[in-house]
């Protein structure tokens, strides 16, 4: 879930994001989900044009320091596809695999969002 202020697609948009994880510890606990994580993200940059957005992690209970991600849009035959980048400082305690799987948890949860929001539209 995410809550927004600011004026939309311009630089100093920022949003509040809340998520829960389903872990496989947490199930062993008698819980289903792993506790609530959240961070406050920062819009820098975005052209619609171009397909491509900027922000930044100010404020997390992640981990992160320093996060900032670059997201692009490409077209490809029949679709599209998402490229995301980012360049954050070291995570404690977590290593690059790590990170990488919790991003890809993440990016996987906004791509199913996605996808049940264009079948309800239709597209």
């Amino acid at each position: 879930m995410c809550q927004g202020e600011g004026a939309y697609g311009e630089p100093g948009l920022s949003r509040y994001c809340v998520f829960t994880e389903e872990s496989s510890s947490a199930l062993s606990n008698g819980t289903d989900k792993a506790p609530t994580k959240w961070c406050n993200e920062k819009l820098l940059s975005m052209d619609p044009v171009q397909r491509t957005l900027s922000y930044e992690v100010t404020e997390n209970n992640l981990g992160f320091k320093s996060y900032v991600a670059n997201v692009k849009v490409i077209e490809t035959e029949g679709g599209c596809k998402i490229e995301w980048s980012f360049v954050a400082d070291p995570v404690e305690g977590m290593g690059l695999e790590d990170l990488r799987g919790f991003l890809e948890s993440i990016l996987k949860t906004v791509a199913e969002g996605m996808r049940k929001e264009l079948q309800a539209t239709g597209n």
